[in-house]
Order: structure tokens, then sequence, then C-alpha cells
């Protein structure tokens, strides 16, 4: 029995020290507190849009950031700008390509922290039938059990995706580089 007591002792403290890993909360996309914009040049004049519809499988905690997963999936026919000539342009074959290319996907491959409060989030985005990795740095604005929300922005080359092609494909016009900024209010995911 003697023997006995200091081999359960070390078990126990052994079981003491080893950490139980909490499952990553799940998360979904507050539609109407959450926004998709890009922000391009035309002739030396900012012009921009936005997607209207897009939802999201993640799993997110500030604590678990290599076990944290965003995939964000973005209705293309959503698109939407200022001017209804614009937009109907946007869907076409020399643009988004909507008929053809109803869905973009951003899906995360590693989340770390930048600085206090701010994150890099490495990714691929699938837009077209194109699929690019991207970094965008991300703002985390509040962190609560039941409620998120951030923001933050990545630039793209839209030649690299294929989006302007023909006579929009030169960058003399409409520049190269594209900025999109979005901001995610998330809400714990319903069973």
């Amino acid at each position: 029995m003697r023997k006995l007591i200091p081999q359960l002792l070390s078990l126990l403290l052994f079981l003491m020290n080893c950490s139980v890993k909490a499952e990553v909360p799940k998360w979904q996309v507050v539609p109407d507190k959450s926004s998709i914009k890009f922000f391009a040049t035309q002739n030396n004049a900012p012009v921009g849009g936005q997607f209207k519809k897009f939802t999201g499988e993640i799993a997110f905690d500030p604590k678990q950031l290599k076990d944290s997963h965003i995939k964000l999936m973005v209705d293309m026919n959503s698109v939407s700008s200022g001017f209804q000539e614009l937009t109907d342009m946007l869907k076409t074959m020399s643009w988004f390509d909507t008929t053809k290319f109803s869905q973009a996907k951003f899906e995360s491959q590693n989340i770390n922290q930048k600085d206090p409060g701010t994150l890099e989030v490495k990714g691929t985005l699938t837009l077209k039938d194109k699929a690019e990795p991207i970094i965008a740095e991300v703002v985390l604005d509040e962190s609560t059990v039941d409620h998120i929300r951030l923001h933050g922005q990545t630039i793209l080359k839209r030649s690299a995706f294929g989006v302007g092609l023909g006579e929009w494909s030169a960058t003399s016009e409409v520049k190269d580089e594209v900025t999109v900024k979005f901001i995610l209010e998330l809400q714990p995911r319903s069973r």
C-alpha cells in the first residue's frame, strides 16, 4: 500500500498538469452589421463597391489562434456600386463573370498575433478560376463570449485573378491594385 500511494500521487500531479484544450468556438456572420467593400482607381479617381451577401464558417478564439480558422463565401452576384451601369459591367465576363463564377471564397491557412489587438491572417482567395495567397491585417475590435467584431483590409492585384480582361486588362486606366476592406460582426453559431 505504501508503494502505491507515491505512484498515485505522481499520477495525480501529472494529470493536474495536463491541460485540456477547449474547443475553438464556432461563429456566424451577422449580415446587417458586416460588410465587404472594395476600392480601386480608374482614371486617377477612386471607384468602389461592395458585396452585399456573404457567409462564413468561422472557428475563432483570440487565445487559440493556432486552432482558429476562417472561411468566407461571397455571392458575386451581390456586387453593388453607386452606379447601376458599373454594377452591371462588374458582373460581365470581362470582370467578375458572375454567370460562370457565382461565388468567391477566402480560406485562412494561419492566423498570427502581429501586435496587441492586431492579427495577420494568411490564406487563399479563390476568385473566378484563380486561387492566390493573400495576407490580411485584421484588428480585433471586440471579443466576448457572445460577440466578436473585427475589421481589416488587404490589397490584391486584380490581374492575378483575371479581373478586368480585354480592353480593361491594361493597368493605365484602371489600376491593378484593389483594396478590400471588411467588417465582420460575429455571433455564436446556432446549433
